[in-house]
């Protein structure tokens, strides 16, 4: 079955030694979460009546209806021929265990729409001109498809991505290749909101992380990591960066010796993919590095702390005007010098 996933944008514990959280009342600023159970009303067809269940779907939820089939499934929106019933019918009977299963854990979901309200109260305290309502959709797709992403009607979550870290298939050689332990770790229900609340940031930050040199796309993804810090105060920061708790301070404890070691190593304002990716790439540590308590993506997290640093020396900046300054000034600005 073909799968187009370029739409998609790839993808609470609390840390033993919790930072000071210092963060606004936004219980009063306006924003609705409408939830909507696009896997629910899928996996509820009667496949009898595959073509009648189909026109009810398209009809009940038409916006993700079309995303579903042309982005997640890679079929057309608009064909019921026999080829795109039968692949419908293939991936239904394929998927539907693991639907029930998710059901076990998903059948409630209001834990996770209160907390993704709560982020996008601080996201319109922040940014007032951010829609007062969105949508959360949640269905299940192929494991393939990542599990969250802006659609054109809300936040989509594919559930097939947050079985819990130990589910049989992230386990099996298939799903060792997909997804990497290092990776599958995080597929749990306390990664859905910062996932989530990571695309809405994508979202605002214009400026593509994916661009330019190593510096500059560091500072990017840390600018991008700091916003999150913002929209999510109160969540764990283990779980922000997708770091374990070892990793994140074992981070704290070496920032001088990390910096150095960039300084040291690393042309930093190289264009090179293998040594951008060697620092912002998913990976289960940093080589060079302590190959047990390094993380991997270590990149966002320097960044993150020359963007915090530049906020400390200029606290009057706002986020609105973080997002737009150019990377070159945020470092000159940060004068960062970790001890």
């Amino acid at each position: 079955m073909k799968k187009t996933l370029a739409f998609w944008l790839l993808p609470f514990v609390l840390l033993a030694c919790r930072e000071k959280v210092d963060a606004p009342d936004v219980s009063g600023v306006e924003m609705e979460v409408v939830v909507e159970r696009f896997d629910q009303t899928f996996f509820s067809m009667d496949t009898n009546r595959l073509s009648e269940e189909l026109v009810r779907i398209r009809e009940q939820q038409p916006a993700f209806y079309i995303d579903f089939m042309q982005q997640v499934l890679g079929l057309p929106a608009n064909d019921s021929s026999a080829d795109v019933r039968n692949n419908l019918l293939f991936f239904y009977q394929g998927y539907r265990p693991l639907y029930d299963t998710l059901m076990l854990a998903y059948k409630q979901v209001e834990d996770i729409q209160r907390s993704l309200r709560t982020g996008l109260q601080f996201v319109r305290y922040y940014f007032p001109r951010y829609p007062s309502k969105q949508k959360l959709i949640f269905f299940v797709g192929p494991f393939d498809a990542p599990g969250t992403a802006l659609t054109r009607e809300g936040l989509a979550v594919g559930l097939q991505q947050y079985a819990g870290k130990d589910f049989s298939f992230y386990q099996s050689p298939e799903g060792t290749a997909l997804f990497p332990t290092y990776i599958s770790r995080r597929f749990e229900r306390s990664y859905i909101v910062v996932n989530g609340m990571k695309v809405v940031v994508q979202e605002l930050c214009a400026d593509p992380a994916e661009t330019g040199t190593l510096m500059e796309q560091m500072i990017r993804r840390g600018r991008e990591a700091w916003l999150l810090e913002k929209f999510l105060p109160h969540t764990a920061d283990s779980l922000r960066m997708g770091y374990t708790n070892d990793q994140l301070r074992w981070c704290r404890a070496n920032e001088s010796l990390i910096w150095s070691y960039l300084l040291r190593t690393t042309d930093l304002q190289t264009r090179e993919p293998e040594v951008i990716q060697h620092f912002l790439g998913e990976a289960p540590f940093t080589s060079g590095l302590d190959q047990d308590l390094s993380p991997g993506n270590l990149g966002t997290w320097v960044g993150r702390q020359i963007v915090r640093e530049y906020v400390r020396n200029h606290p009057a900046t706002t986020p609105a005007e973080l997002i737009r300054l150019a990377p070159e000034k945020i470092l000159e600005g940060a004068a960062y010098k970790p001890r």
